[in-house]
Formats: structure tokens, sequence, C-alpha cells
């Protein structure tokens, strides 16, 4: 007894089996989909667009992170933003809704006033570096003796690259220029404005710290009733109302995504019924060929949620995926019945032939799918391990539910005389007979463009730009610039937790000497400002109060008495601001002040203390975030290492460990896909021939994309195993009916398993069609590079590999008849 018979007879017996307990199977089916949509709902209903989700909970930057996220419990915030060509106006309208809304129980607090800035204002001399203060000492000091000795002084220190003067030792425009760049927008006035003031920023706490998107447009809606219920226009009719800030920026990033998933769908679902409708010639076949996979994916992501309690923004468009990949077996398995029901078989034979043969090329594709995926989750990278195991669990999930499925939908039909077929007795032999045309003219043109593909390959870039990936939505943009002008700084800073003053002087060291590193390899300036608690209560404030007491002891020298003009005003002014200078006491220190060092929820023992990019440095490019994270995210120091992290340290990590992985992952990808065909031939010849258009085909991908000028991205990179994965089945159902019916029948294996091999790449590609429509830039390049790979491997499929075929056929028949 040989192991096909054996085999065969293992299917006769299913078979069998489920014409008889068709119905039941059918509810049992039935029954397990409904069980499992809630958890699917609930998975879909819980997309993060949080780039923390796409690393493991061990990296530095997000045991960091999450630590600072319990000090502060949330802190998202709405800011509300007023406009008018009336600045008194404005500030008017500023605490008059400032006011009404701290009345509003849904609100936490309200800021429309620098944090501390009395208190900063009142103390602004201790805020000067300690050399600076010397520095404007000795100014002044070399004044007075300007002033005394007249002609007889001589200034030892002075080279002349100032230019010397009378008047030099009054000029602090150095200082000026430094403390500008550093404070860019805390000294003009308390008000959050721009340097106009016609733009006002009001920062709105949501009450109850929730961190969630329903809770966030529930918040949003309510504050946008409330505010325009104000009449402003009252106040000026100029006035415009704009919002952003976390809460508006999060919610229009998660909405944006939403919508174009619900578009795709939408798209691609109708494109694909219409194509399957009219090659079927059926439009009810859409319906049989639908409702397995519908069950299927809905199981697949319940399994997963088992596992994975929320989608990313990787994964979210996962249902496209495992459409196209499980439409297609649903295509060969009904093209096949179709075709053995036409020849006059009977129902339980035309279910013997899809389980049997087409069924055994589908179990070799789908494990060979499921493993190219599965073999992802060895990677650190979220974004490529979460997209393996859904993907690769719910392909197997939905080929079992095709298999059990299928076959019971089919008999369902054909009962209700949903389905009925024409007996045809005659066959095409004229198809048959005929070979594959200018089969060696084929290969020599996709071997050219093989080769003009690969040669375009190391050009093929990868964009680094985070803001390019994102969604554009005009209204949010707008509100964005405005929120600018009133908040210059570009970036957020970082935060490195220390214990006391001495963790705080070693990080405070380490970051000069960064800078000094750069400054002296003349490569631009990354770090900018560090602050610690110890800033804020000025830990060597008594140094500074005794250079401010000989400062003041020099303006009270009587020769101070002959400068005239400006200077005698700015002098004066600067008196004014000694005599009030006094040394600060923790206590006077605001508790919004303090709460930024230590926390809502204080950890004994840690403070928060905070690194500034340089302002103006772009973190959202990725090579930015990188050079950024590469100097604070591990600090050696004499004290021991410190962390810094931050949405740019993550974002760094985040593409240096998918960057990393990716080798790995096209690697991996390769081998396992090739090793399942091997399993399925047993011999490397034919299994080598099945993987070539699959190969050729990404490399015709990447030429697509130097012609189209597309780009990797940190979005689109995990379409490189999914064109693997989609695409090899094709080859696999064509060679499998290639062997089946013979060396001369290629021209019929194209007629029909080529035809399903067609219909299964466009489903694909109408899958996908979709995201490219998406608002969401980073969506859209899924969609557009998923086309470029199918439709290159549908090119090799269909085309290139019936040429080889041919080819290697002829070379055969060449070599028997000499």
């Amino acid at each position: 007894m040989t192991i096909k018979y054996m085999r065969e007879r293992i299917y006769r017996k299913i078979t069998s089996f489920i014409v008889r307990r068709w119905a039941l199977i059918l509810i049992a089916g039935i029954g397990l989909t409904a069980f499992c949509y809630p958890y699917t709902a609930r998975l879909f209903g819980n997309i993060s667009t949080d780039l923390i989700k796409l690393l493991p909970k061990d990296y530095d930057s997000v045991k960091q992170l999450e630590k600072l996220r319990t000090m502060f419990e949330g802190g998202s915030s709405l800011s509300v933003i007023l406009e008018s060509d009336n600045p008194e106006k404005t500030r008017d309208a500023v605490r008059y809704v400032a006011t009404e809304l701290l009345k509003d129980p849904t609100v936490g607090d309200v800021r429309y006033k620098k944090t501390g800035y009395d208190f900063f204002d009142k103390h602004k001399l201790l805020f000067l570096d300690l050399d600076d203060l010397e520095t404007i000492r000795d100014r002044m000091d070399r004044r007075i003796q300007r002033e005394k000795l007249g002609s007889f002084y001589i200034d030892f220190e002075d080279d002349g690259a100032d230019g010397g003067g009378k008047n030099e030792e009054f000029k602090f425009g150095d200082l000026e220029t430094k403390y500008k760049t550093r404070y860019t927008s805390g000294v003009r006035n308390e008000y959050v404005t721009d340097d106009e003031g016609r733009v006002y920023t009001i920062t709105v706490d949501i009450g109850n710290r929730a961190e969630d998107f329903p809770a966030f447009t529930v918040f949003l809606n309510h504050i946008k009733e409330r505010v325009a219920g104000f009449d402003l226009k009252s106040f000026d009719p100029t006035m415009e109302v704009y919002y952003s800030g976390t809460i508006r920026n999060r919610l229009d990033e998660y909405n944006t995504l939403i919508h174009d998933l619900k578009v795709a769908g939408m798209i691609s679902g109708i494109g694909i019924f219409l194509l399957l409708a009219v090659y079927f010639r059926r439009p009810f076949s859409v319906v049989i060929i639908f409702a397995p996979l519908a069950a299927g994916i809905i199981c697949s992501f319940a399994f997963a949620y088992i596992f994975i309690r929320n989608l990313n923004v990787v994964t979210s468009f996962l249902f496209a995926v495992l459409g196209g990949l499980g439409v297609e077996v649903g295509i060969h398995m009904f093209s096949r019945y179709i075709e053995e029901r036409s020849e006059g078989k009977s129902i339980e034979d035309a279910i013997f032939a899809i389980l049997y043969f087409t069924g055994r090329s589908a179990i070799t594709a789908g494990l060979t799918v499921a493993a190219t995926f599965l073999i992802l989750v060895v990677n650190d990278f979220k974004g490529f391990s979460e997209f393996g195991f859904i993907t690769g669990s719910g392909i197997l999930i939905v080929y079992v539910m095709y298999h059990l499925l299928f076959p019971p939908v089919l008999i369902a039909a054909e009962k209700l005389r949903l389905l009925r077929f024409k007996k045809i007795v005659h066959h095409d032999l004229k198809i048959l007979e005929k070979k594959f045309p200018c089969a060696k003219a084929v290969l020599a043109a996709s071997a050219a463009i093989f080769v003009l593909s690969a040669a375009a390959l190391p050009f093929v870039g990868f964009e680094y730009d985070f803001a390019k990936l994102k969604s554009h939505i005009p209204s949010g943009k707008t509100a964005k610039e405005k929120l600018r002008l009133t908040m210059p700084t570009v970036n957020r800073p970082a935060v490195i937790f220390i214990n006391d003053l001495d963790d705080a002087l070693a990080v405070k060291e380490y970051i000069k000497q960064k800078r000094e590193e750069d400054e002296a390899s003349g490569h631009r300036p990354i770090l900018d400002v560090y602050k610690s608690w110890y800033d804020v209560v000025q830990y060597n404030q008594d140094e500074k109060m005794k250079v401010i007491g000989e400062i003041k002891h020099l303006l009270a020298d009587k020769t101070l008495k002959l400068v005239k003009g400006e200077h005698k005003k700015d002098l004066d002014r600067f008196k004014e601001v000694l005599n009030e200078t006094v040394p600060i006491k923790e206590d006077e220190v605001p508790p919004k002040v303090k709460e930024a060092f230590f926390g809502m929820n204080p950890i004994e023992g840690e403070q928060l203390s905070y690194i500034n990019a340089e302002p103006n440095l772009e973190l959202d490019n990725g090579l930015n975030a990188i050079e950024f994270a590469e100097r604070i995210e591990k600090m050696d120091t004499p004290r021991g290492a410190f962390y810094g992290t931050s949405d740019a340290v993550v974002f760094a990590d985040v593409l240096r460990t998918m960057l990393k992985d990716v080798p790995r992952v096209v690697i991996l990808s390769f081998l396992i896909v090739f090793f399942f065909v091997w399993l399925d031939f047993r011999d490397l010849r034919k299994a080598a021939l099945v993987m070539s258009p699959i190969v050729v085909g990404v490399v015709i991908m990447f030429g697509i994309m130097f012609v189209l000028k597309m780009k990797l991205n940190f979005f689109n990179m995990i379409v490189v195993p999914t064109v693997f994965g989609t695409s090899i089945d094709n080859s696999i159902h064509i060679y499998h009916r290639y062997e089946e019916m013979g060396k001369k029948s290629l021209m019929k294996v194209l007629k029909t398993s080529g035809g399903a091999a067609l219909m299964s790449s466009m489903t694909n590609i109408l899958g996908f069609l979709g995201l490219v429509f998406a608002n969401h830039s980073g969506l859209s390049s899924i969609g557009k590079l998923a086309i470029a790979g199918m439709s290159g491997c549908l090119f090799t499929t269909l085309i290139y590999f019936p040429a080889a075929l041919q080819w290697l056929s002829d070379r055969r028949s060449g070599r028997a008849s000499s």
C-alpha cells in the first residue's frame, strides 16, 4: 500500500464525511464565528499610534518612559489658541475663556500664563551662569577703571578683536544672544503669546486624566461647544479660535487612521467583488468565496487577541493582507470546483478534487506563507514580530476555515440551486497542444529588466523624515502653525532620572563634553541646555550672590555718574534688578515648577532632569533623532550610567531596531519559503524554479520604486516579506497543475490555474489599492509599494515563469530527439 494510495483514501473518507454532515459543519462554523466576533471588534477598537508599542519592554528607553508616565498619570492636554488683530482684546478674551473653563467639572487645570513666570522674573539674575555674572562684573570694573584713569588706562586682556572703544564694557550682545537662544519665549511677557501679541495659547488639561480616544473625543467636543458659546467675536470681530495640543493631535492621527482603513476596506471590497463577479460570471460566487474568508479573518483576530491586546500602526491594516492571502485559496478552490462540475463530475468527486489536488497545493502554499510570517516573531521590532504572528497564525486559521467550511458552503449553494453547471463534453485540443509563444524572447526581456532593476536597487533610498509619513489634515496643520508661533521650541526635552546634586553635576559635565566634542569636530550642535532641580533652587547661589554683591558695590562708584543717555537708563534698570535679587528658598518655588522635577506621583529618591536638543533641530527626522539618542540614551559618568528618554529617543530606537532586523527578515523569509517549496517537491531544481518568479518579481519591485522615485520607510518596509508570502502560492499552484496535466499542457494550465493566479494577484492588488487613497502617508506608501511588488510578481508568474517552463521543456525535447 503506497503513501499516495493511503493519502487518497484518507481524503475520500474526509470528503464523504463532509458531504454527509455538511449542515452540522456549517452551523458549527457560524457559531464559532459569532463567538469570536466580539474579541475581533475589541482588538480593532484598540489601535495604538504610540511608538513605544513597537519596542520590547526591556529596552532602556521604554523602561524610562514608562516610569515617567507613571509619575505624571497621563498629562494629555488641549491647546485653545486665540488670534485677533487687537492684542489687548485678545488678552481680555484669554482671561475670560480661562476663567470660565476653570469652572467646568470636566477640566483639570487651565494655564494661560507661563509656569512660574513671576518666580523666575524675580530671581532672573540668579539664572545667569556664574561665568556670565563674573563677565558682567569684570566688564563693569574695566569701565570704571577706564573712566578713572582716562588715557592712562591700559587693558592687558584686550586683543582688539572686539574693536575696543570707550563703551565696549556696556555691550553685552554676546550674552543677550546666548540667553535669547536659550529662553526664546520666556522673557517677553507672562502670557503664552507670539512676538506681535496677536496669537495666545491656553492649555486645558483633561479632568479625569483619561488617556483613551473615546474620552479625548468627548473632551474635545465638549470644550469646542463651551468655547463656541462664549461669543468671542464680541471681544474683537477678527477673533479666530484654533485647537491643537496632544489631545487634538493624537485624535487626528487616530481618526484619520480609522477613516483611512474604512475607506480602504470599502474601495478594496467593492473592487474585489466586481472583479470576482465578472470573472466567475456568477455574482453569488463572490459570497461563496467570501463566506469562509470572513469567518477565518474574524477567528484569526480573535485568536490574536489572546496574546496581543491592541493593534499598532503597522498591524492595523492586516485585514487587507489576510483578505488578500485568504481569498487566493478560495479562488483556486472555486475555479477547480467549477472545472470539475462542468466536466460532469458529482458534487462528492468535485469536492474530493479541490481538497486532494488544489487543497494539497493550498496547504503547501499556506504553510509556506504562514512560516514566512511566523519567522518574523524573532525580531525585536514589534512592527515585524506582531505583524508576523497575527498574519502567520491568521493565514493558517483562514486556510483551515476554507478546508472546513468551503465544501459545506458549496453543497448548500447547490442544494439551494444557487449554483448550476452545464456539462462540457469537449476539450480544446488546440489549446492543449499550443506552446507558450516567444519563450526565448520573453526570457531575454525578463533578464534585461531583472538586471536593470538589480542595478537600481542601491539607489532606492529610505525615508527618515517621519513628518512626511503622517496624516495631512489642513485644519490641524494650521492650528499647529499658530501654536508654534507661541511656543517656538520645536522639540520636547529628553528626561534623565537622577538622585542628587552630584548626579546632576555629573550629567551636566557629560553634556558639556559632548557639546565640546561636536564643536571640535565641526559637527553641528545637537545638545542644548541641561536643567535639573538644582538649577531652579540654584545650588551655587551663594557664589552668585557674592558676585552680585560685588557688582552692586561697583555700581555704587561715583565715577558711573558720568554715564549719560541710554547707558544711564540701562544702568538704572540694572541697579533695580540687582537690588531686587535675593536668595531662592525652596518653599517659594511654585508647585507646578516643582512638579516638573518630581512628578505628580514622586518616586522616593528620584528626580527628573531635562536635556533639550538644539532649537530648530527637527527630531521628526529620523537621522536627527538617532544622533540625539546616540548622545543621551546612555551617559557613562564617574557617578555611573544615566539613561535619557523621550519620544525622539523611542523613535530612534524604533528605526534602529527595524533597520537592524530588516536583513534578517528578508533572508529568513526567503529561506523559509525555499525550504517549504523544497519540502513539497523534494527536488532542489524544481524548488529553485518555482522560487525564481518571486525573486525576479521582488527585484523588479525595486526597479519600479527607482523609476517612480518611491522610498522605503518605517511603514512600508513590511511589504517586502508580504510580497514573498502573497506571491509564492501562484507559482506553486501553476507548477503542481503543470506536473498533474503533463508537459504539453502549459497553455491549458495557464487558462485554468493561470487564470486563477491572475485573479488571486488582482484581488491582492485590489486589497491594497484602497490604502493608496489613504490620507495617512504611511498607509498610502504601503499600498503603493505592495501594488508595485505584486505587479512585478504577477508579471514574472504569468509571463516569465511559463516562458521558463516552455524553454526547459523544449531543451529536454531537443535532447531526447537528438
